[in-house]
């Protein structure tokens, strides 16, 4: 099978990692792969010889964005007609226009994937149209949870599936038989991941803890975080650690992991330190991506969104368990992780890929 994956950019984000990491194993397992992105960056995610990696700009252009976008289709139609593609794949909302726009009278299976919780691009026209003409004109749509994909009528989804993202099958080795210690989250320093909560909770229930707040990710509100915590005088006690290269292994110690954000289509940071099996415990954040990975009381906890005393009151009853019970929670979220490893996610897009060529 031909496949050509299309996205704006190869780094940075959770969307640009999975294409990676699907490019990446659809060449291991036999097929031609093509990647286009629309320009090159620093530090893109690797790509396996093998597999075709090529741009339509040199550099971000400085046109007009209606003649940039003319332009890249064109483009991006020279390289799908001669790549001869069985499936072209898409993610996100401007590489999918261009996909769909780019192979009108083409043969090629188009693949997109609605990635970003729909609720927050959609809206009167043109919005709804500009984010449902993709979907409708799509052969096969992907969605990340079952909230993304119940906001649309019959027409959008009877023609989907819902994929998780990969968790990479190195972090399933990724293990702690030692004395645990801390709470610790990882994200962008953002208003979306919200840890404001997780410190205003932090600070009150630290007085009955000898575990610390370890903030891991950098961001535009690392400021105004770094003045909330001495503004509760936790400076002692909350610490920004920053970007780290060796995150899993900072983790993997901590007494419990802990996602506050407000919104997540699908967050790779909780399912990663389900993986490692860490005790978790999520807000219960808008589009749905905690629930379909948490079961509640079980392999981890939910608490509802924006709600400083009902996360203040989940950290004081975790940290109350014992060490036995916590490493129970952890190990259910490890066996529940088993569903997303990398080689079972990237097998449901190759199986739903040869679906949509036959």
């Amino acid at each position: 099978m031909k496949i050509l994956f299309y996205i704006n950019i190869m780094s940075g984000g959770g969307a640009e990692r999975v294409i990676a990491n699907l490019a990446n194993y659809m060449n291991d397992h036999g097929h031609s792969v093509t990647v286009v992105n629309t320009f090159p960056t620093d530090k893109e995610y690797p790509l396996i010889s093998g597999v075709d990696h090529l741009y339509l700009e040199n550099e971000k252009s400085t046109e007009s964005r209606l003649i940039r976008n003319i332009n890249l289709i064109k483009k991006l139609r020279r390289i799908i007609k001669a790549k001869n593609p069985d499936v072209a794949v898409s993610f996100m909302r401007e590489p999918n226009w261009r996909l769909i726009l780019s192979t009108f009278g083409l043969k090629v299976k188009k693949l997109v994937s609605q990635r970003v919780t729909p609720e927050h691009e959609d809206g009167r026209f043109p919005k709804s149209f500009i984010l449902r003409y993709p979907l409708k004109k799509a052969d096969g749509i992907v969605f990340q949870t079952d909230h993304a994909r119940d906001y649309f009528d019959d027409s959008i989804k009877n023609h989907s599936r819902i994929i998780l993202n990969p968790v990479k099958n190195g972090i399933y080795d990724i293990s702690f038989s030692g004395e645990r210690k801390n709470i610790v989250t990882a994200g962008r320093l953002s208003s979306i991941k919200n840890q404001l909560l997780l410190i205003d909770a932090f600070s009150k229930i630290a007085n009955a803890t000898d575990d610390n707040l370890l903030i891991y990710g950098e961001g535009d509100l690392r400021d105004m975080l770094q003045n909330r915590i001495e503004e509760l005088n936790m400076k002692d006690r909350v610490f920004l650690m920053g970007n780290s290269s060796t995150l899993h292994d900072d983790i993997k110690s901590a007494k419990i992991f802990v996602l506050s954000s407000n919104l997540e289509g699908l967050p790779n940071a909780l399912m990663e330190a389900m993986a490692i099996g860490l005790p978790c415990i999520s807000t219960d954040c808008l589009g749905g991506g905690a629930r379909m990975v948490i079961d509640d009381g079980k392999n981890g906890f939910i608490v509802p969104v924006k709600d400083v005393d009902a996360m203040a009151e989940k950290l004081s009853y975790v940290l109350s368990l014992s060490a036995e019970e916590r490493d129970l929670i952890g190990t259910n979220a490890r066996k529940s992780a088993e569903s997303f490893k990398a080689d079972v996610i990237c097998k449901n897009w190759e199986d739903y890929m040869i679906e949509l060529t036959k």
